[in-house]
């Protein structure tokens, strides 16, 4: 689908930027939304990610499974989804 849900995903994501420093990088999984918001993006950024508006974290370039965000050190999410 369009849409690759995190629900009941948060605490991992949390835990795991609890352990890392500010300046670590970060890629993940297909599933980084709670990432990307934890690694300095904002909602208006995510929902127009989602959207596919210009105003996304990727300029709409890379919709749900694609955050990215080079001042947090976050590379965004592989959307590798059959190596897991």
């Amino acid at each position: 689908g369009f849409c690759h849900l995190y629900d009941g995903q948060e605490a991992v994501a949390t835990g795991i930027n609890a352990a890392f420093e500010p300046e670590d990088d970060w890629i993940t999984s297909y599933r980084c939304h709670c990432i990307a918001l934890l690694r300095g993006g904002t909602i208006k950024e995510i929902v127009g990610e989602l959207f596919g508006l210009s105003c996304g974290m990727s300029q709409a370039k890379g919709g749900s499974m694609h955050f990215y965000n080079k001042a947090g050190h976050f590379w965004g999410g592989a959307g590798i989804v059959g190596a897991q």
